[in-house]
């Protein structure tokens, strides 16, 4: 298994990756670069927002990781 060697796009905010999880679900995974500015209150607040968003245009926010450095969106 070659999870997050794929980069699937990049953009100002970070790289998005290419992943699978244990039950075989692909997910993307958002890595937040350093130029991102925001701290721990802040990416919890845009989590509960995108996370509360449901819509058959948009990919599912299905986890996060907001500990130090390790700044990681999971989507669908």
């Amino acid at each position: 298994m070659q999870n997050f060697q794929v980069r699937l796009g990049r953009g100002g905010f970070g790289s998005v990756f290419e992943g699978v999880l244990h039950n075989s679900t692909k997910i993307a995974v958002k890595r937040l670069g350093p130029a991102v500015k925001q701290g721990k209150k802040e990416i919890l607040s845009e989590v509960e927002t995108v996370g509360n968003i449901h819509h058959f245009n948009r990919v599912r926010l299905v986890g996060y990781c907001a500990q130090r450095s390790n700044r990681l969106l999971v989507y669908e």
